[in-house]
């Protein structure tokens, strides 16, 4: 069929304008992990004077009468990142500026002489934002109505983010120049006497949180499988439930693996599809199982029937074949030395093993990463850390000066981290990262021993025993962005061992009982606004972070979402050129519509009606190109002829 014929076949048909549905955003929610209500009905204790009242481990000042008449301090340190949110009714007509309830965050030598935010209400102009003198209206709000208002402080500067009723996004207020240091000292509620609003509840949330149960010793290993998280380590009891050594946790509860092990879990992986569990156990589901298992998700099977000395502590899987390091040896034939093979039906050795124990590994640059407590490999010199190929080791460069302890990945280099303060020679402490040929510190390290190693939200996290990060206090956990470190909150009380990354969480666990300001037992999540357009998929991991696209379609596999992906409405052949829109993309959208030809990629390329829906392109959209092409009717994407782009 000729053009001409075409044109005409389509021209005399109509198109119905449908306006592009908005795309509803659901809200970011983040965990609560203390001080939840502590300003609410009845939450405040009447008193002779000014008291300090403590509310779920959190202080804080109130009036003599117990209203919020005057004002209500939460004492610091308030670490970053945090979440206020606040519930407040106000009145119409009344009042002042400074008589309205405001909430402020202070930080310096002290309230008066310090730097502060505030954020506040004002009658007729509605949600105020200010930052000493500089006040931004935010928009206006309905008096007489309970409203509220979410505010988030991350940790990446300072960066400010408020959402309020009926927003469908965190509006980014202040930016990272604001630099708000890690440390709130004060946060401060107040109200004048003229009682002109009414404060229904305010709540203060870290980014840590605790899980509902928790687990009565330490947690050595993390894994998610099958969609749940499993942790591995010394404990007994995940709360009242016995669990013996390993647990699953599904978002909600703890539940047993089968009936457990009989003695510790130390590391977890997948192989096979099956979860594999390592540690100094011999029985697993009541199984002899010696010191290694699977489990199928329904019960536990062993891995072989070798008989060693000592404990597996780590695993990896490497060209299909599983890997076990620990501190052991074979108590059979003596050829297992601290590292070994699982080809599915026999364990084999490593050529002549590491003369120490294996305490980590990694799969980077087509190659088995060894670290651990030893110094030579295959009877080569390697110093605590070496590559295997699958038939012989090699090391890296002259190594490092002591024990590694943690392997990863970050920006394609290899990262370890341990005991030592040099590596081939630089001076890097307790963390360097290996690129094929040179050793690099990572800032100016640590100032104790790194355990575990992660990436997380584009960041490489550090945990282990240090406190100290870059000279900046960082508890036994901090994040590198390229450039430096820096603290996570408050960080944690005690080692951390091992880390999982499960949907928008970083989970950590180890020795610690406290997380951020709150008890938590040897596991716990930290949580980052990382779902900025609300479509469920962290930001990390959206190839269109900024637009609801819960589908992630990326019609040109160009790694960013289709719509975000910049194109000429109408040029559905993506030839560009001037015009962009000619006849060949009517063409090119009848072949697709009809012929089973290519299509408009990304697809809203073709939706000239912006009619969006399921199908975004149909016989309408041709109807709509001829009608502008041939008959000067309204552009692509602006059908309502303003020239003003409508999707």
């Amino acid at each position: 069929m000729s053009r001409a014929k075409l044109s005409f076949w389509v021209i005399g048909a109509l198109a119905l304008l449908v306006p592009l549905a908005q795309l509803a955003q659901s809200e970011v929610l983040l965990d609560e992990g203390f001080c939840t209500d502590v300003i609410g009905s009845g939450g405040w204790t009447a008193s002779d004077a000014s008291v300090f009242v403590n509310v779920d481990s959190c202080w804080l000042r109130i009036g003599s009468d117990g209203a919020v008449n005057d004002y209500a301090d939460k004492l610091g340190p308030f670490t970053l990142p945090f979440v206020i949110e606040w519930r407040v009714r106000t009145f119409s007509g009344e009042g002042s500026y400074t008589s309205l309830p405001k909430l402020e965050f202070y930080w310096g030598p002290s309230p008066n002489d310090g730097y502060h935010i505030t954020y506040s209400q004002k009658p007729g102009d509605g949600w105020l934002f200010g930052f000493w003198t500089d006040i931004h209206i935010l928009g206006p709000t309905s008096w007489n109505e309970w409203r509220t208002v979410k505010a988030v402080i991350r940790s990446d500067g300072g960066e400010l983010f408020v959402k309020r009723d009926g927003d469908t996004a965190f509006t980014p207020i202040a930016t990272a120049t604001w630099a708000i240091p890690s440390v709130i000292e004060r946060l401060s509620l107040s109200q004048h006497t003229d009682d002109v609003s009414d404060f229904d509840y305010i709540r203060v949330t870290t980014f840590w949180s605790c899980f509902e149960s928790q687990l009565d010793d330490y947690v050595y290993g993390l894994e998610v499988y099958k969609g749940q998280l499993i942790a591995a380590g010394s404990f007994v009891h995940a709360g009242d439930l016995t669990v013996n050594y390993i647990a699953a946790y599904d978002g909600t509860t703890w539940s047993p693996l089968g009936t457990g092990m009989d003695n510790g879990a130390f590391a977890l992986t997948v192989y096979d599809g099956k979860l594999i569990a390592a540690g100094l156990f011999t029985t697993a589901g009541g199984i002899s199982a010696m010191k290694i298992a699977s489990w199928d998700g329904i019960s536990w099977s062993p891995i072989g029937s070798r008989t060693i000395d000592g404990s597996l502590n780590a695993l990896a899987v490497f060209e299909g074949k599983l890997y076990a390091g620990g501190y052991y040896t074979d108590s059979e034939s003596g050829d297992l030395n601290y590292i070994a093979c699982w080809d599915g039906l026999t364990w084999s050795p490593l050529a002549s093993g590491i003369n120490g124990p294996c305490t980590s590994l990694a799969i980077w640059d087509n190659k088995l990463i060894v670290g651990g407590h030893f110094t030579t490999a295959g009877g080569t010199l390697v110093n605590y850390v070496a590559a295997w190929d699958g038939s012989s080791w090699s090391p890296l460069s002259s190594g490092v000066n002591q024990p590694v302890q943690a392997l990863g990945i970050y920006n394609n280099n290899l990262i370890t981290g341990g005991y030592f303060t040099a590596a081939s020679g630089i001076s890097a402490s307790r963390i360097a990262s290996w690129d094929g040929s040179n050793w690099s510190p990572i800032g100016s390290g640590m100032n104790s021993i790194v355990l575990a190693i992660a990436v997380y939200n584009g960041r490489l996290i550090a945990g282990g025993a240090f406190t100290v990060a870059d000279d900046l206090v960082a508890n036994r956990i901090a994040a590198w962005d390229g450039s430096g470190w820096s603290s996570m909150g408050s960080g944690v009380n005690d080692m951390i061992r091992a880390f999982a990354v499960l949907d928008c969480d970083l989970i950590a666990g180890g020795y610690f009982t406290e997380a951020g300001n709150s008890n938590c037992g040897h596991v716990a999540k930290w949580t980052e606004l990382m779902d900025a357009d609300g479509d469920g998929l962290c930001d990390s991991s959206d190839n269109c972070p900024s637009v609801y696209n819960p589908d992630q379609a990326d019609c040109d596999f160009d790694g960013i979402g289709d719509v975000c992906d910049e194109f000429i409405c109408g040029d559905t052949d993506g030839s560009g050129g001037d015009p962009a829109v000619d006849i060949d993309d009517v063409v090119y959208l009848i072949n697709c519509i009809f012929a089973g030809g290519p299509c408009p990629c990304p697809p809203l390329a073709g939706d000239a009606n912006c009619s969006g829906g399921d199908v975004p392109v149909d016989i309408d959209d041709v109807v709509y190109l001829i009608n502008y092409i041939f008959a000067g009717g309204p552009a692509p994407c602006d059908p309502d002829g303003d020239t003003i782009p409508n999707c």
